[in-house]
């Protein structure tokens, strides 16, 4: 402690002008002087010795214990001194800024700060820093995501299967998970250890890097083809009674033991998958591996995603936590919120992420815990007019005023309008289109139907076959340079239709909803246009003009694509084809200037499409909610009290002073 003082004063006399740092040097000598003598104070039986070198303590193991200590304090806080660690000084300093900067921050820094103590030091010594590193970081993901939704007691007491929005949190962000990575599960030592070993021992393509040690670790020949290193190479390791050797076989074992909850979670306990790592003795796990560790979660956390497939299905059916998981884990545009940096074209206020997460995930969102069961300002009777802990009856409100699905499906329409015209592609709809509406493509053939006498039916036939978007893509290339795969929308001219899916009844089915409601709506247009055609006084099973029109646009003819775009931003098929043939069109402009293939170039785009889409569709979600919370959630009593209780001036007083408010200016 007095080490630290001195050290503190210091820091802060270094700060100061010269005239002012002189007290201040002063108290840093005498603390230093203190901090001498009760070192040299403490008996030889009670010391400890070491050395400290590149971030890492080499010596007893009390002085190593002593050092990982300070650097757990130093990241996650000091309980006796209450100071706040980095973790949760930065995530807060950030989080006061923009929640979701402090979530990236998270994802990308701050959680892998200890992996390089972990890497250099033992694992039974730093199991108290991975376990404290571990409840920094939920406490961090708590303050930048609104909700502690890596509890593992669940969103409240006796839930079916607390865990698993947590365990779904802790899977890859392509995986639909968070990409939180849970300390205590993680062996950088492992990992280091093995990469170590094979340097210093040597390869038969390579000389060692430290020949004397080859007693303990073996030489070269151990890694030779002829002697099976895949099932020997650390047995000379093992047999030395090193305590490194011993634990590098404790953590082996661990990792087997978390694969087999894995496979067991999974059913696969029976059956498991063929591994080359772990199908492997332990005296060559990981040989001739690169990457040991990532090639041993990723294996893991594939077989944790199918654990979570069979746990989701013993959820309930209505259980907004399965329902999340099921439709949207493998959806990259979904998943888009978990990874990457803020985008300064899609940015998020702070109560707009929380509630972006919070709904990918599946939990009561915050912003509705002070409101469930209020009730609804509606236009239209109906039974879901209660706010639920999901925003699920916000969302799908009828009759709702203020327009707000119409905002969130026009800021999908806007998106993709954006992007057709970066990647060069002419179109009529949307905030980039020429036109910004695709109203007369009809004309010609409607306008003998456009008179006062068409009934009201027919009206809303003829508004309703007017598309959002009318793209041309006939500059497109199928097939760029050296992509194999051809893009079935380029040279088409295309007719897109938005649609947007809040969760309702039909989310309770097998069935992707966006899938259904896209496959509707695309057969709702050929109805319509045939119904227009019967209008026109076309013959019954001739084609009319109108169907032959509509048959002139699409990859198949007649078919109008509908981009469906769900409850938690997970789209449809139709969605992936327009994102499709745009990274094309901008991966073939892209190889005219610089040195990339076009495979790589499609791929590049491709992400940035579904990350720009998939903020969007989140964002415009949780805009709806927070306005509709705002305005259409019924605020106390609907009736004024009367009686003695309530006088009328007593309103026109209250009235008169909230518009002529008292400033003091009359004040004594």
């Amino acid at each position: 402690m007095a080490e630290a003082k001195a050290k503190d004063a210091a820091s802060a006399a270094a700060n100061m002008l010269p005239e002012d740092a002189i007290e201040a040097m002063q108290v840093a000598k005498d603390h230093a002087t203190l901090a001498e003598g009760l070192r040299a104070a403490v008996p030889e039986e009670k010391r400890a010795y070491g050395i400290k070198g590149c971030g890492a303590a080499v010596g007893d193991d009390a002085f190593v214990e002593d050092f990982l200590l300070q650097q757990e304090r130093e990241l996650c806080g000091d309980q006796v001194t209450g100071t706040p660690g980095t973790i949760a000084a930065v995530t807060t300093d950030l989080a006061s800024l923009n929640a979701h900067c402090a979530s990236a921050a998270i994802l990308y820094s701050l959680q892998s700060r200890v992996d390089h103590l972990l890497a250099v030091h033992l694992p039974s010594l730093t199991r108290r820093l991975a376990t404290a590193v571990d409840l920094a970081l939920r406490k961090a993901y708590a303050v930048a995501h609104g909700a502690d939704m890596l509890d593992p007691e669940g969103n409240f007491v006796g839930q079916r299967d607390p865990t698993f929005v947590r365990d779904r949190v802790s899977l890859k962000a392509s995986q639909g998970g968070g990409g939180y990575r849970v300390t205590t599960e993680r062996a950088p030592f492992l990992n280091s250890l093995i990469n170590s070993l094979t340097q210093m021992s040597g390869t038969p393509t390579a000389k060692p890097l430290w020949e004397s040690l080859s007693p303990i670790i073996g030489d070269r020949s151990v890694h030779a083809k002829e002697n099976n290193p895949e099932t020997s190479c650390w047995t000379t390791f093992f047999n030395s009674d090193s305590r490194w050797a011993k634990e590098m076989q404790e953590e082996v074992e661990r990792l087997r033991t978390l694969r087999a909850a894995a496979l067991e979670e999974a059913g696969l306990t029976d059956t498991p998958p063929k591994s080359a790592i772990f199908d492997a003795p332990n005296a060559g796990f990981g040989a001739g591996t690169t990457k040991v560790h990532k090639q041993v979660f990723d294996e893991i956390r594939a077989l944790r995603v199918d654990g979570l497939v069979v746990r989701a299905k013993n959820l309930l059916p209505a259980d907004q936590r399965r329902i999340a998981f099921e439709t949207s884990h493998n959806d990259p545009f979904a998943n888009s919120i978990a990874i990457g940096m803020p985008l300064r074209d899609t940015p998020f206020t702070d109560d707009e992420y929380h509630v972006a997460v919070q709904t990918r995930n599946g939990v009561a969102l915050s912003c509705l815990a002070a409101h469930t069961q209020d009730t609804l300002h509606s236009n239209a009777a109906g039974a879901d007019k209660h706010v639920d802990p999901f925003g699920n009856n916000i969302k799908k409100l009828v009759g709702a005023e203020g327009g707000g699905t119409t905002g969130n499906h026009n800021g999908v329409v806007d998106v993709i309008s954006t992007w057709l015209k970066r990647a060069g592609i002419p179109h009529k709809g949307g905030a980039q289109g020429r036109p910004r509406t695709c109203k007369d493509m009809f004309t010609l053939i409607t306008q003998a139907l456009n008179d006062v006498t068409l009934e009201e039916d027919d009206r809303r036939v003829l508004q309703s076959i007017i598309c959002d978007i009318l793209a041309d893509a006939r500059s497109v290339p199928a097939r760029p340079e050296d992509c194999s795969h051809k893009t079935p929308l380029a040279g088409k001219v295309i007719m897109i239709d938005v649609k947007t899916k809040a969760c309702n009844n039909d989310y309770h089915t097998d069935s992707a909803p966006t899938e259904t409601r896209q496959a509707a709506v695309a057969s709702d247009y050929l109805k319509r246009a045939a119904k227009i055609d019967s209008k026109l006084g076309t013959p019954e099973g001739a084609t009319g003009p109108m169907v032959l029109e509509f048959k002139k646009y699409g990859a198949t003819p007649g078919k109008v694509l509908v981009p469906v775009v769900g409850a938690f931003a997970e789209m449809s098929s139709d969605v992936s084809a327009i994102a499709d043939l745009i990274a094309t069109a901008l991966a073939a402009d892209h190889v005219q200037f610089y040195n990339a293939s076009a495979k790589q170039s499609k791929g590049m785009f491709t992400q940035r499409i579904q990350k720009a889409w998939g903020y969007t569709a989140h964002r415009g979600w949780a805009r709806l909610l927070l306005d509709r919370r705002r305005d259409l959630i019924v605020r106390g009593p609907t009736t004024t009290c009367t009686g003695s209780m309530r006088e009328p001036d007593d309103d026109q007083f209250e009235l008169f002073n909230h518009y002529h408010p008292d400033r003091g200016g009359h004040v004594a």
